[in-house]
């Protein structure tokens, strides 16, 4: 992903968390690439710090400066269990110049 970002969007970079859940087994994997950590919502409270890994480059920098192994984690999820994951930064697209107009 970092190769291809770095090919479509020279000089910019992204962050994002890519998640990949096996519904037969309720393993949710995931990388997060510079940005806020997914959360974790079971019996109606969010489980702290449950999702929380060590911090990675966003996407399309690391290979910008040289390629680089992501790490993965896995936990199991709960039957009933929530995963919520957000962004702070929609806001500041406004003042981006390059802003699409949908998100203006």
């Amino acid at each position: 992903m970092d190769q291809t970002l770095t090919q479509w969007l020279l000089e910019q970079f992204c962050t994002g968390v890519v998640c990949q859940l096996d519904v037969d087994t309720g393993v949710l994997r995931w990388c997060n690439c510079g940005h806020l950590p997914p959360l974790l919502i079971r019996n109606e409270g969010v489980l702290e710090h449950a999702l929380e890994s060590p911090p990675q480059p966003p996407m399309g920098l690391p290979f910008q400066l040289e390629p680089t192994h992501r790490e993965a984690y896995n936990t199991t999820l709960e039957p009933g269990d929530r995963v919520l994951l957000y962004t702070d930064g929609g806001h500041l697209c406004r003042r981006w110049v390059r802003c699409p107009r949908s998100l203006r």
